[in-house]
């Protein structure tokens, strides 16, 4: 309906301006001194002009004769009308003001399910550090699905403003719920058990830019995020909905970054960096859960050196180095692998009252190369004699791999994907899941004697079916499954479908 209106509103703009420029002229040619005295001489004599043609609406007049009286009367008509219709004019002021609030606004979201069976049977003897288990707690379904959905609003206010929203929702708890290895199998598993089936606000920022000058500026942002939003980003590797799915393989399983206790991967936090052509210098400071009333006793930092180099064109290379230290929340492992805390029952609570502090670093890289090759790895570790409050049972973590895209078989937009970790559980921390410690993810033990390095090969293929939907396939071999060399190696297979919009 509005446009419309506006369309026939401009047809009177184009009107009133010719007929308005068409007196225009005719005045200025009154107001020439020749002319005006001839006027004065013809005082009683009809000065005629030739008024040029004027498409109106109304009338159509090839050529006439106009009378400067006449074509006066015609100019007040003119502005008398023009005064009538100025409410045409206030439309069009709103409008334009929608349409600047409408700019640099985009709402995007994705939508994911994942369907993933499991290979692992327990049998006797696989869970050593229990008396008498009962294996069916433990063991994994045949199969399981799970779904994620996103709704993002973003809004770029101007060049230096703006604000990222998230609405997430996620169901499913994963095929590997009863019993997880160093890395759970699925990444997109987000769902909160005590609140099933209900969205939640998984971003909520606003980020702004201030240039310093050409090529250098400063980033901003404040809110709600994820720590790995802005830290260890792995451009090939960090988005599970279509890319890898194995948790240590996404991130780095050896980083205990602070989130909410409903395990969603997200928290509040500030966040600057300092940008350069080739170097990014970051640092964060972000609250070590969701509850804000802990977070002068309970937070963390996060710094991080990235380099990013374009050596040729298509050919480039990011670096990243980085530290954190999550303070005053975590228990102790002693020598004997005893976990000593101030309460364990609340441990997992924004009741927590243990203090304790836990530091670890990470090197990563992202490397691109001709005919769509891309290589990544990265190495992390963390304090082994403290518990885990966050993230994953892991003290070590090593990950490389690499993709293809499909333009090397006429398939340009597919993209197959390798990569191959190693998780560790070193010192205090793995005496203690060896002496039957179940830890944030309730497992019943390794077992003394029985612990191995868990490594997992993944392999993935996605089918880009439209510019919007893809279909993927994926594999995962993991050997000494939850750091244990009595279970072994687990199979794992996947499908899983995607639509962006």
């Amino acid at each position: 309906m509005k446009q419309k209106v506006m369309g026939w509103g401009m047809k009177r703009f184009s009107y009133y301006f010719l007929r308005s420029l068409a007196a225009s002229g005719f005045l200025f040619l009154a107001g020439n001194p020749v002319l005006a005295h001839s006027h004065e001489e013809n005082q009683h004599t009809e000065q005629i002009v030739e008024v040029a043609k004027v498409d109106s609406p109304e009338n159509t007049v090839p050529y006439k004769q106009l009378s400067y009286e006449e074509l006066c009367n015609r100019l007040i008509a003119v502005e008398k009308e023009i005064e009538e219709h100025k409410h045409f004019w206030r439309v069009g002021a709103h409008e334009h003001e929608a349409v600047n609030f409408l700019k640099g606004l985009n709402i995007t979201g994705q939508m994911t399910t994942i369907y993933q069976s499991s290979g692992l049977k327990l049998k006797d003897g696989d869970l050593p550090a229990v008396a008498s288990p009962d294996y069916q707690t433990y063991d994994h379904k045949a199969g399981t699905a799970t779904f994620s959905a996103d709704l993002f609003v973003e809004k770029q206010f101007d060049d230096n403003g703006y604000i990222m929203f998230d609405l997430e929702f996620a169901n499913g708890a994963g095929v590997d719920a009863f019993l997880q290895g160093g890395g759970m199998v699925n990444n997109d598993v987000m769902e909160d058990r005590n609140h099933h089936n209900q969205p939640y606000i998984a971003r909520a920022y606003y980020e702004r830019t201030v240039p310093v000058s050409e090529g250098y500026k400063l980033i901003l942002d404040l809110g709600k995020f994820g720590v790995n939003d802005f830290f260890d980003e792995g451009e090939r590797v960090a988005d599970q909905t279509t890319q890898f799915l194995n948790q240590a393989i996404c991130n780095n399983g050896a980083f205990d970054f602070v989130q909410d206790l409903q395990g969603h991967g997200y928290t509040y936090g500030a966040r600057a960096a300092f940008e350069t052509p080739f170097v990014t210098l970051s640092g964060g400071v972000f609250s070590a859960d969701s509850y804000l009333d802990n977070i002068n006793d309970k937070y963390s930092v996060v710094g991080e050196l990235a380099f990013n180099i374009e050596y040729a064109e298509g050919i480039k290379g990011g670096y990243r180095i980085y530290a954190f230290k999550n303070r005053g929340e975590y228990a102790r492992f002693d020598e004997n692998g005893t976990l000593v805390t101030k309460n364990a029952a609340a441990i997992n609570t924004a009741d927590n009252a243990d203090d304790l502090s836990k530091g670890g670093f990470g090197i990563s890289i992202d490397q691109s190369l001709p005919m769509g090759i891309n290589i990544f790895g990265r190495y992390g570790q963390q304090d082994d004699d403290r518990d885990v409050r966050h993230y994953q049972d892991m003290d070590v973590n090593i990950m490389f791999g690499l993709d293809v895209s499909g333009q090397n078989w006429g398939r340009n937009e597919d993209v197959l994907g390798v990569a191959y970790e190693i998780g560790k559980l070193t010192g205090n921390h793995r005496k203690a899941h060896e002496a039957g410690y179940s830890g944030y993810f309730d497992r019943p033990g390794i077992g003394a004697g029985n612990y191995e390095d868990e490594r997992v090969l993944e392999v993935y293929y996605k089918f880009s079916l439209t510019e919007h939907t893809a279909f993927s396939v994926d594999y995962q071999h993991i050997e000494n499954f939850y750091y244990s060399q009595k279970i072994g190696a687990v199979d794992f297979w996947a499908a899983r479908f995607n639509v962006a919009f």
